[in-house]
């Protein structure tokens, strides 16, 4: 028969604590982040990104563009916030958008930047609004209406474009 002095179990009862308290913290790759714990965060997230966890998938992606917990690869960086911005994610789809609006590590790509700038600002994303403008020059009209069909698939949750657009506006006039 196991015997166990009250003395032993609470030892036993103060490491565990501390095991599991300290498993908690590094459970969360904002935790890491927020640290500076920037290698924790890139596992964590990547351990979740693996999954199909979109917001993982583009902290993920936000790591190499930075390079934050591994070098800077654009690369990557793109790969992740695809993963992420294809399902979805309009923060995701403005940062793939980025990268090939500066041709960033890949060759210049206007057509998709446009796709997911205009899939994100049709999902909330207010701040894609100012590149699609931008972009208008870039692209002829034949290609513009192609790259909006193109980026209905990715428009999950899509919002009031009009009142979106009236909100930066006077948005834009208190700022002045």
């Amino acid at each position: 028969m196991f015997t166990i002095s009250r003395f032993q179990l609470l030892v036993y009862m103060l490491v565990a604590g501390i095991m599991l308290s300290a498993c908690g913290n590094t459970e969360d790759p904002r935790v890491a982040y927020e640290a500076g714990d920037y290698e924790t965060a890139f596992a964590l997230w990547q351990s979740a990104a693996e999954t199909g966890d979109t917001e993982a998938q583009n902290a993920l992606g936000t790591l190499y563009y930075l390079g934050l917990g591994r070098g800077r690869d654009y690369r990557k960086a793109l790969q992740w916030f695809e993963a992420a911005a294809s399902q979805g994610h309009p923060g995701a789809q403005r940062n793939a958008a980025m990268i090939y609006l500066d041709g960033m590590g890949i060759p210049q790509d206007f057509y998709s930047a446009y796709v997911w700038l205009y899939a994100s600002f049709h999902q909330g994303n207010e701040s894609a609004d100012r590149y699609i403008d931008s972009m208008v020059s870039k692209l002829t009209p034949n290609q513009q209406i192609k790259a909006r069909a193109d980026a209905q698939r990715y428009i999950v949750n899509p919002v009031d474009v009009e009142e979106l657009q009236l909100e930066s506006s006077v948005q834009i006039d208190n700022e002045n």
